[in-house]
C-alpha cells in the first residue's frame, strides 16, 4: 500500500519530469541555432554556440534542418561558396538563415580572388588562362568592372575594363597593376541556391557575383535563383554584382522579397518567371541596374535593363505568372549610356512572354517610386487580364541618349491582340518623363488596344504633366481595338497652352484645348475628364522629387472616390480625396 500510494503521489512528478524531457527534446529538434564562423569556426563543432561554431557552408549545405531551426552567420566574415538549401520548414515555423554578431552584414560570393595575373603587354593589360565566355563578372576593390567583348590581347579596353577571347581573360587596372587591388573573378554559380523547397526565411545576408553558362536554363543566371519552392522570403539582403538577374523566382507560390537592396545587376534586379503566384515584391531598393553592363562587338549593351520584371520570357513553365504584388519598392538609375536602344530600361515591366497557356493577370502596382529610367517607368506590355496601378510616383524617367523608334514614357500600357483587359490607374503622379532622341512616341502616358483586343481602362485622380520634349504628349490614346475608357477628376499641367497635351489617334489638343465644353476640346470631343483639372499642382518642390502638396493645391478635395484607403504615406483617405499620390495634411507637410 505505501509503494502503490508513493507511486500514486509521484505520478504528477514523474508526469511534470517526462513533460520537460520531451518539452526541451522538441524544442531541441525544431528550434536549434546554428552558428557559422568563417575565421574560426571548425566543422567538427557541433555549432551550437559562437564558440562552437562550423566554418563553411559546404558543412550548412550537409545537414538535414528541422522547421524552426535558425543557422546564423557570422557578420563581417565572407564566404567563398554556394548556399544551397538543404531541407524545408513548414507553416509557422520556417528555417532561418540570418546573421549574428556586428558589423557588415555576412557575405556569400560567388567569385574568388585571382591574383596569378600575367603582363602588362604592349597595351597595359593584364591576362589570365580562361574563356571570356565562361565569365561574366569582375570586381576591383569591391566593384563591378565593364566587360568588353572581342577585346584582341586587350587593345582595346579603357582603365577599368577587362574582356578578352576563348583562350584569355584580359584585364586593364583602373590605376597601377593588379597587385594594388582585390581582383575577383565570379566563378560560380548562384551564391543562393533555393530549389524545391517551402518554408525558408532568408535574412540579413549578402550575395554577389556569380557565372552561368548558356547551357543552364536562364532562370538560375542569377545571384540569387528560388526554383519550384514555396513559401520562402528573402529579406533586408544585399544582392549585387549579377551577370544576368539579381534574384530570380521560377515555378515559385506564396513568396514575399523585400527591404532587400539590388543593385549592378547585368539585365534585371528581381524578375517572377513562369508558373509563379502569389508573389509579393516590396519595399526593394533597386537602382544602377544595367550599369557597367557587357559591351558587345557593336560597341553597345545589347538586352533588356529592367528593375523588376514580371514574364515568362526567359524562364521555363507552363503558365504566364499571375496574382503579383509589386509595393513600396524604390526604383532608379536603370539603364546605360551604351544600350542598343533606350526604350529598352524599364523601372517595372509585365510582359507576356513564352509560356504555353495562361493569362498574366492580377497585377497589383502600388505605392512605388520610380525614376531616372532611360526608357520607361512602368510598362505592361502584350498585356491581358486584370491590373491594377495605384499612388505610384513615376517621374524623370525617358532620359536615355540612344536612338530608339519604340515608345518612351512614364507609364506605357499596350495590350495582346485578341484578348480583354481591365486595367485601373488611380492616384498617379506621372511628371516630366519625356523620351530621349529617335522616332519613337513620346509620353507620360501611352494607352494602346491593340487590333481585336478590348481594353476597359479607368483612369482617375492622377496628376500628369510638366512633358518637355516637344515631340511628345502628356496622354496619348491609340485605340486600335476596342477602348472602353473612363477618365476624370485628374489634373493636366504644362507650363504653355500651345504645347500638346493629349494625342488620341492622330488628333493632337494642345493644352489650351483639354477641357472645354465646346467642339474642338478634348473633354467635349471624346465626354471625358469632366471634373478635370488644369493648373499647376504646386508641388512643394518636384524638381527635388518632393511631390507633397502644398497648402494652396487645386488637388486638394478635388479627387474622386475609387475606393482606396490609404495614400503613398500611409495617411488616411478621407471622403473627399485628394488629387495624387499624397492626402494633404497639415501634420505630414513642410510648406517652402
Amino acid at each position: 500500500m505505501w509503494t502503490k500510494n508513493r507511486l500514486a503521489s509521484s505520478c504528477p512528478i514523474i508526469f511534470l519530469f517526462i513533460l520537460l524531457v520531451l518539452s526541451n527534446t522538441s524544442i531541441q529538434a525544431y528550434a536549434t541555432t546554428y552558428y557559422v564562423d568563417a575565421t574560426n569556426g571548425n566543422d567538427f563543432n557541433n555549432g551550437f554556440s559562437p564558440e562552437t561554431a562550423w566554418k563553411t557552408i559546404s558543412k550548412v549545405n550537409s545537414m538535414d534542418f528541422k522547421p524552426g531551426d535558425y543557422i546564423l552567420f557570422k557578420r563581417g566574415e565572407v564566404w567563398r561558396e554556394q548556399l544551397i538549401i538543404p531541407s524545408s520548414g513548414e507553416e509557422g515555423r520556417p528555417i532561418t538563415f540570418g546573421a549574428y554578431g556586428e558589423g557588415k552584414k555576412p557575405k556569400i560570393t560567388g567569385a574568388d580572388i585571382v591574383t596569378n595575373w600575367i603582363g602588362p603587354n604592349e597595351y597595359g593589360a593584364w591576362r589570365i588562362s580562361g574563356s571570356i565566355w565562361q565569365y561574366q563578372v569582375l570586381l576591383e576593390d569591391g566593384q563591378k568592372l565593364q566587360r568588353v567583348i572581342s577585346s584582341s590581347e586587350g587593345s582595346n579596353l579603357s582603365a577599368g575594363q577587362w574582356g578578352g577571347d576563348s583562350g584569355y581573360i584580359y584585364y586593364k587596372p583602373s590605376s597601377g597593376t593588379p597587385d594594388d587591388h582585390i581582383v575577383e573573378l565570379g566563378v560560380r554559380k548562384y551564391p543562393l541556391y533555393i530549389n524545391g523547397k517551402s518554408y525558408i526565411k532568408i535574412e540579413n545576408l549578402r550575395f554577389e557575383a556569380n557565372k552561368y553558362s548558356s547551357s543552364d536554363p536562364s532562370q538560375l543566371w542569377a545571384v540569387i535563383a528560388l526554383q519550384s519552392s514555396h513559401s520562402c522570403e528573402i529579406s533586408n539582403c544585399e544582392v549585387s554584382f549579377g551577370g544576368f538577374f539579381g534574384i530570380s523566382l521560377n515555378d515559385c507560390t506564396d513568396c514575399l522579397i523585400k527591404d532587400n537592396e539590388v543593385t549592378y545587376i547585368e539585365r534585371r534586379g528581381i524578375t517572377i518567371g513562369a508558373d509563379c503566384s502569389d508573389i509579393t515584391v516590396a519595399s526593394n531598393h533597386i537602382h544602377h541596374i544595367g550599369k557597367k553592363a557587357t559591351i558587345e562587338e557593336d560597341g553597345t549593351a545589347h538586352g533588356d535593363k529592367e528593375g523588376i520584371a514580371v514574364s515568362s520570357n526567359g524562364s521555363e513553365g507552363s503558365l504566364e505568372p499571375f496574382n503579383i504584388t509589386i509595393e513600396c519598392n524604390e526604383i532608379h538609375d536603370i539603364g546605360n549610356e551604351l544600350a542598343k536602344k533606350s526604350t529598352n530600361c524599364k523601372g517595372i515591366v509585365v510582359y507576356s512572354g513564352d509560356a504555353d497557356s495562361g493569362n498574366i493577370t492580377d497585377i497589383m502596382i502600388r505605392y512605388n517610386k520610380i525614376f531616372n529610367c532611360d526608357g520607361r517607368g512602368i510598362s505592361l506590355e502584350m498585356v491581358d487580364g486584370n491590373h491594377t496601378l495605384y499612388y505610384n510616383i513615376i517621374f524623370n524617367n525617358g532620359i536615355g541618349n540612344r536612338e530608339s523608334s519604340s515608345i518612351w514614357g512614364g507609364l506605357i500600357i499596350h495590350t495582346r491582340i485578341g484578348t480583354t483587359s481591365n486595367v485601373k490607374v488611380f492616384n498617379n503622379i506621372i511628371w516630366g518623363n519625356d523620351g530621349g532622341p529617335g522616332t519613337g512616341s513620346k509620353a507620360n502616358v501611352f494607352i494602346h488596344s491593340r487590333p481585336d483586343s478590348t481594353l476597359t481602362f479607368s483612369f482617375k485622380n492622377n496628376i500628369i504633366g510638366l512633358f518637355q520634349n516637344p515631340e511628345g504628349y502628356d496622354l496619348c490614346y491609340l485605340p486600335s481595338g476596342t477602348l472602353n475608357l473612363e477618365s476624370d477628376h485628374n489634373l493636366f499641367y504644362e507650363d504653355s497652352g500651345s504645347k500638346n497635351c493629349i494625342n488620341w489617334w492622330g488628333k493632337v489638343y494642345d493644352f489650351a484645348h483639354v477641357l472645354g465644353n465646346q467642339f474642338r476640346y478634348y473633354s467635349y470631343d471624346k465626354s471625358q475628364d469632366m471634373n478635370s483639372i488644369t493648373q499647376d499642382p504646386l508641388f512643394i518642390d518636384a524638381s527635388n522629387g518632393n511631390f507633397h502638396l502644398q497648402f494652396n493645391s487645386p488637388c486638394i478635395n478635388k479627387g474622386t472616390d475609387v475606393g482606396l484607403t490609404e495614400d503613398m504615406e500611409e495617411n488616411p483617405v478621407d471622403y473627399a480625396p485628394d488629387i495624387g499620390a499624397y492626402e494633404y495634411s497639415e501634420l505630414n507637410h513642410t510648406e517652402i
